[in-house]
């Protein structure tokens, strides 16, 4: 008899109750998924969860240290399946939020991507300027790796470089802006306006540039006779100082001659330096604005033009076409009026 209860406590030693291992490795792995992708975004789940764990620990290790389990505690099953549902509950929180907060970067990214597209055009146009070309290249690299975030679902890189994409969004409208600023200058329009109005108020055929719209207007008094598409200096939305500066200049010029065969196709010289032009380059030159020995000169209205950007050293070009009709309607003396902006007849 003893000898068979002892078979008996030795068999019930080699065969304890099962522990329900199953139940307790989806536990484990819900807390380990929970912990990789939940981290601060749930916390208080985490920090629950992290407590059923120790719980947990212990009662598994409670179970084992048993010399005899003939049942394994409830208790055991029941925190290792709170445990799983706490940790789910974290995943299932941190995916809801980060859904959200992947939303609300996408919103932003588009819209900078929206700031940026604006610019598109102006930076087109002044490509040959070489500050706006890099503002704008910063700018567009840096919502391009948004992009890239947001297609890989990075939240972190995503949230992280927002606020650099944002700040190179800044810095290129800000360089565009002052590109353009001189040209929304009231005292600047008001002086335009009046060389227009007097050019037109002069009678007969006359050349009206306009920086702002890109456009060649000729015009017989107040009557429009033709109209067309121009590109300027490099840096043409400013206003020529000195030799070398890539900026058409602005002004009441006239037409010296007619060159009919030119590097650019055709061209119209002009009379630029006037006295005017002079002055304002002493002017600069004298308090340190500019360093160049010479006003510059050889100015023109020539051909080749139709490249959709500001590209010459700072004569206004056409297209060959539109060169062919304008050598119609001009000739030497024709009055040349180059403003920055301006309503023009027609407007």
């Amino acid at each position: 008899m003893l000898l068979g209860s002892a078979g008996g406590l030795a068999w019930l030693v080699r065969h304890p109750a099962e522990l329900p291992e199953a139940t307790i490795d989806r536990a484990r792995a819900s807390l380990l998924a929970a912990r990789s992708e939940a981290g601060m975004l749930a916390p208080a789940e985490l920090a629950r969860a992290s407590m059923l764990v120790r719980i947990l620990d212990r009662l598994v290790a409670e179970e084992r240290a048993k010399l005899i389990r003939l049942q394994v505690n409830e208790r055991l099953g029941e925190v290792a399946r709170e445990l799983e549902a706490t940790a789910d509950a974290a995943l299932d929180q941190a995916r809801a939020i980060t859904e959200e907060r992947l939303q609300a970067a996408s919103v932003q990214r588009l819209a900078l991507a929206g700031r940026l597209s604006e610019l598109e055009a102006a930076v087109t146009a002044l490509k040959g300027d070489r500050g706006v070309q890099r503002a704008y290249r910063r700018a567009e690299i840096a919502i391009d790796e948004l992009g890239e975030a947001e297609r890989q679902r990075s939240l972190s890189v995503l949230e992280s470089r927002l606020p650099e994409a944002a700040a190179a969004m800044d810095a290129a409208e800000e360089v565009l802006g002052k590109r353009f600023a001189r040209l929304h200058d009231p005292v600047n329009r008001r002086r335009w306006q009046r060389w227009i109005d007097e050019t037109v108020a002069g009678g007969g055929t006359a050349i009206l540039v306009e920086k702002l719209g890109h456009r060649l207007v000729i015009v017989d008094g107040r009557r429009v006779i033709a109209s067309f598409r121009a590109e300027f200096g490099r840096n043409g939305l400013n206003d020529k100082l000195a030799s070398g500066d890539a900026a058409t200049p602005e002004g009441r010029y006239q037409v010296t001659g007619l060159k009919h065969q030119s590097r650019f196709y055709k061209a119209l010289p002009l009379n630029y330096p006037t006295a005017e032009d002079l002055a304002r380059f002493k002017a600069a030159r004298k308090n340190g604005q500019v360093r160049a020995r010479s006003a510059g000169g050889a100015i023109e209205i020539h051909g080749e033009g139709g490249k959709g950007t500001n590209w010459t050293d700072g004569c206004v070009a056409l297209r060959n076409p539109d060169m062919d009709r304008l050598f119609q309607l001009v000739r030497a003396g024709t009055a040349v009026t180059i403003v920055g902006a301006a309503r023009l007849p027609g407007d």
